[in-house]
Formats: C-alpha cells, structure tokens, sequence
C-alpha cells in the first residue's frame, strides 16, 4: 500500500555542529523510509528561508524541538491515509500550511523532509532508483527531460572569504573540467589534486587547515596567490590549464563592495568598479576561469550587464545571491541578462514541487543550473539523485574529503556506473 501510516522525526547534528532533522516516514503496510536533510542557520537579515528553530538555551537556541512536535503530531496526522503518489498534491499542502515568505511557521526543512520522504516512499514502492523515480515524476509535471548524461562536479579546492580567517576575498576556489573528461576520471584527477595541492602547501610552509566544506584555508596573502598555487599543482599532476582542467570561483563579490567600489582586504587601496572589472577580466585570461559565480555585487548592474554581454558565450556566469529566492522574483532577475547558470539550493526550494518549478525555469529561459550542497550538511544524498533526475550540469558538493562530502561523489559514481551498465 502507499497511504502513509506515520512520520517520525528526531533531531540530529549536522556537519557544523547544530541541530537538524532526520525522519522516518512508515506506510500503512510497515514499509519504511528514512531520511537527513540539511537545514539552514537563521541569521537576522537573511534573504534565506529558514529552518523552524526553538530559540531557547539548549542547542544555543538553534533546536529544532518545535519542528519534531510539528511533524511528529500535527502533519504526521493530517496527511495520515494520503498516497505518497500524490506528491503535488501534498506539496501544496505543506505550502499552503506555511504562507509566510520566508516559512516561518513550519520551517523550510520541516516541508523538505515531509516531501523528500514521500518521494523516497515512491520509489521504495515501485523498486526503482531513486533518481529514476524522480525524473519520472519531474517529466509528469513539465516537459520531459531524458536522463542522458551524469552531472559534473565543481570541486573546492581553497576556500576564503567568509568560509575562511585567511585573507582571500574569494569566498571558494573550484577546479573544474574540460567536456572530454569522463566522471570517474574528474574524480580521480579531484582526489589527486586535493593531494597534491596539500603537498605543494606544506612544501610553501602553508597552513593545510580546512573550511567547512574540505577546502584548504592557507594563511595567504591574496586571491592571485591562491591561483598560482592551484597552476603549480595542476603542473605537478600533468594537467593542462585550459585544456585538462580550468578554475573557477565564488566570488561572494557582496561581502567585498562598498558601494563605490570593491575593497579587497589585503589591498590598501579600494578599486573602483571599473578597475575591478579589469582585474576579472584579467583573471579570466590568465587562470582560465571557466565558471564565475557571485562576480559583481548585485548592485553593480551596469557591469554585470556589460560581463554577460562580453563573456556569457565563453563560460558560466553563475548567481548564487538573491534578494528573494520566489520563482516570480527570480524570473524577472533573469530577463536583466546578467547571468546564464543558477546555483540550486534545496533548502531554498523546500518541496520537490518547488524545486521542479526552478528547474522548468532554468529550462525556458535557457539557464544552465548546479545543484549544490550547503555550507552545514549530513550524508543525505537525495540532492544527488534529484540532480541525475533533472540533468543538472554541474554538482557542488565541496572538496573530496569529509563524510557528508564523500558520501556525495561515491553515490554519484554509484549512478554513473549503473547508467553505464544500463546504456543510458
């Protein structure tokens, strides 16, 4: 049967270190599934949705005690004897329980976990891969995508910024790779390169501390620095720039605009923006940057505008940063033609309607989109399967270290492997 008996969450800790949710969703005849999502840190002025957090001394305010009572009693009874099959229907639902703009009310990862489980519940049911089940479902909603290709990873390397105490401004440092590089091989080459560069770090008497997200966090004193580290390593390992492998990086150009211009921490002068244009430019040519996300502030229109005319045929210009995540906020944004690739959170898009919804965007307006994982994680790998399923073209899931990381890139392989074997 596919009606559901009975959800069940518990809070569990995520990578960062804070509370977030794992559930169970049982259906009427004992079959089980199981689920951990990622949630999202409510910090005042935020643009994101929020996780429901308790706001009380345990877990430093940041349990999700509230959102356990919500699901385990309230929607756990509401949709007692719905079929998991209805996921539109229940989507809706959980939406329209939860009108605030940023869900407030329930919580962004309460609706996840309600409407990742009921999928993970169809596709238990009907024996498939979850992946599959998945594009199935999108195709049922929107015009069809056929699952032809597997996505390619965006690998971090350094991190800086805010995910950092160093000096770099650049928020991450990415390796990326040339189209005629299979799946196992980008692996492969991220491992080593990961290697690599610790070894190329200790031999510069460079600190190999790591980020959140696996990256390296070395004591350097500017972005450039971090470039030619990365080339050093990439000539160690017999990779051609430009050809093997190319750069890329998030920017996180917010954190460093003024207003006026863009202040780099470690430059006693700020750059004007048409200075700092120049300089990205300029990075473009000698470190070929292939993917470039959060370049320019938001505010700086006139040279996002004139970036997008200049570069859009030659690599990916990528926003991660919104003022406001809604379909209908996002959609006028892209008729600026400022970018030509979104970056996908689920935590942004908190039911799988939500999160098609996106997609079919992406798809009419001719966006290339990279689903990524989040800053705080747990070793879900749902994100994996639902990026398969809608022919994503990048994946970020950080560097090729941590669990909550490994688990990603090996389940990705696991798909690989098996759609090889299936010739699809």
């Amino acid at each position: 049967m596919s009606t559901i008996k009975q959800f069940i969450a518990r809070e569990i800790i995520d990578s960062s270190g804070y509370p977030t949710l794992k559930g169970a969703l049982i259906l009427q005849n004992n079959l089980q599934v199981q689920l951990e999502i990622p949630s999202t840190i409510n910090k005042q002025n935020s643009n994101e949705l929020v996780s429901l957090r308790d706001g009380e001394d345990r877990y430093l305010g940041y349990g999700m005690s509230k959102a356990v009572n919500i699901i385990n009693n309230a929607i756990s009874e509401k949709l007692k004897g719905v079929s998991v099959f209805q996921q539109k229907e229940i989507d809706i639902w959980l939406n329209k329980a939860d009108t605030t703009e940023k869900k407030e009310k329930l919580g962004a990862s309460t609706l996840m976990l309600i409407s990742y489980l009921c999928a993970l519940a169809g596709a238990k049911i009907k024996n498939q891969p979850l992946y599959l089940y998945l594009n199935e479902l999108y195709n049922s909603y929107y015009e069809k995508i056929k699952i032809n290709t597997i996505p390619t990873p965006i690998v971090t390397l350094i991190n800086g910024g805010k995910y950092s105490n160093n000096m770099l401004d650049f928020k991450e440092f990415y390796l990326l790779f040339s189209s005629k590089v299979d799946l196992e091989r980008a692996i492969e080459i991220s491992v080593e390169t990961y290697h690599r560069l610790k070894d190329t770090l200790l031999y510069r008497n460079v600190s190999t501390s790591m980020a959140e997200q696996g990256g390296f966090s070395p004591n350097l004193s500017s972005n450039l620095d971090a470039f030619d580290l990365m080339l050093e390593t990439f000539i160690k390992g017999n990779l051609k720039l430009g050809l093997d492998v190319f750069t890329g990086i998030d920017a996180g150009a917010e954190d460093y605009y003024t207003g006026s211009g863009y202040k780099f921490a470690g430059d006693p002068q700020e750059k004007t923006t048409t200075d700092y244009y120049k300089f990205i430019n300029q990075l473009i040519k000698d470190y070929h940057l292939l993917y470039l996300e959060d370049a320019f502030a938001k505010e700086d229109t006139e040279n996002k505008i004139k970036f997008y005319e200049e570069i859009s045929n030659f690599g990916y210009i990528a926003q991660d940063y919104f003022n406001n995540y809604s379909l209908k906020s996002i959609e006028n944004e892209l008729k600026q033609k400022t970018v030509n690739t979104l970056v996908l959170k689920l935590t942004r898009y908190p039911t799988l309607t939500d999160f098609f919804a996106i997609v079919d965007l992406c798809k009419k307006n001719n966006i290339t989109y990279v689903v990524s994982q989040e800053i705080s994680e747990t070793n879900q790998t749902f994100s994996v399967d639902l990026a398969v399923a809608t022919q994503a073209q990048f994946v970020k899931f950080g560097a090729p270290v941590k669990g909550e990381r490994v688990v990603k890139y090996n389940r990705i392989l696991e798909i690989s492997q098996e759609l090889k074997k299936a010739n699809l």
